[in-house]
C-alpha cells in the first residue's frame, strides 16, 4: 500500500495557496462537489479541518491548533456524533480511556465509560460514570483548555445522507483538493482493526481523486506511525489545566483506573 498519503506542514501551506488560486482547478472541483461541500467549508476561503467522532482538546487537538496557525488557515472542528461507539476504534477508545499523569509522576489509563453497556450504541447515548453524556464531557473540557473556543460543526447528517463510507468518501476527500487541509491519520498497521478502511476505502479514493483532478487531497498526518508505548500514551494526554481537573474527576466518580 502507498505511504504517500500525507503532506508536510510546509508542503500543505504552499499547496493550499497555489491550488485555491487555481481557478480552473477550483471550478472543476466545485462542479464535482456541487452541493456536497462539508458543512462549514465553502469556496470563499480554505480552512484547516479537524474531524472526529467527538472533538476533544487532547494532544492531537493541540497539534491541530498549532498547525492551522502555521498554515494561516481558520480552523473547522467537525464531528460525526451519530456514529457507533466501539473500543475497536483508536479514536473512540481515546475518548473513553483517558491517559492521565498523576501528581507523583506515574501514568494511568482511566476508563470513564462502561464499554459492555454501550458497545455498538450511538455515541449520543453513551454516558460517562458521572451520568454526563460522553459528548458533553469532552466539549466541557474546552472550557479548561488554553485555546480560544471554536464552533463545533456536527456532520452526521452529511455523512448519513450518503450511507456507506465508500459512497461519501470521494466527495468528503474532494473537499481537500483545494478548499481545505485535513488533519488526519489513516491506520497503516495491518494488525489493527482500522487498517481495512485505509486499504479498501481511503487509499482507493485518494488514487481516484488524484487521477480525476491531477492532485491528491491535502492531508497532514495527525499522529506518527509505529509509536512506542510511551508515545501511544501521549495521544490521550491533555494540558495541565485539564489533566488536573481529570485527576479530581476520577477520584469523585469511581472511574476505573488501570496501571500503564
Amino acid at each position: 500500500m502507498k505511504n504517500n498519503i500525507y503532506c508536510s506542514l510546509d508542503e500543505a501551506r504552499e499547496e493550499i495557496r497555489k491550488r485555491f488560486e487555481n481557478k480552473e482547478l477550483k471550478k472543476k472541483v466545485e462542479d464535482y462537489l456541487s452541493n456536497n461541500f462539508i458543512p462549514g467549508l465553502s469556496a470563499d476561503e480554505p480552512k484547516a479541518v479537524f474531524a472526529k467522532s467527538v472533538v476533544s482538546p487532547s494532544w492531537g487537538y493541540d497539534f491541530f491548533c498549532v498547525g492551522a496557525k502555521y498554515l494561516g488557515l481558520n480552523p473547522l472542528l467537525a464531528e460525526y456524533t451519530d456514529d457507533l461507539f466501539t473500543g475497536l476504534s483508536e479514536d473512540k477508545l481515546l475518548l473513553s480511556r483517558l491517559s492521565i499523569l498523576w501528581n507523583d509522576g506515574t501514568k494511568k489509563k482511566v476508563d470513564i465509560v462502561n464499554y459492555k453497556e454501550y458497545h455498538a450504541k450511538q455515541i449520543p447515548e453513551v454516558r460517562v460514570f458521572s451520568g454526563e453524556r460522553l459528548i458533553d464531557f469532552h466539549h466541557n473540557l474546552f472550557k479548561l483548555s488554553q485555546y480560544p473556543a471554536s464552533k463545533i460543526t456536527d456532520m452526521s447528517k452529511y455523512f448519513k445522507s450518503y450511507g456507506r463510507p465508500k459512497d461519501y468518501y470521494p466527495y468528503y476527500l474532494a473537499n481537500f483538493i483545494c478548499h481545505g487541509v485535513l488533519f488526519e491519520k489513516f491506520e497503516t498497521n495491518p494488525k489493527t482493526h482500522e487498517y481495512k478502511f485505509t486499504k479498501e476505502v481511503a487509499v482507493p479514493v485518494i488514487d481516484f481523486l488524484e487521477e480525476k483532478f491531477g492532485f491528491k487531497p491535502i492531508i497532514v498526518k495527525l499522529y506518527p506511525d509505529n509509536q512506542s508505548k510511551d508515545e501511544d500514551f501521549s495521544l490521550g494526554c491533555y494540558n495541565k489545566n485539564i489533566n488536573d481537573f481529570l485527576i479530581d474527576y476520577v477520584s469523585k466518580n469511581n472511574c476505573v483506573i488501570k496501571e500503564f
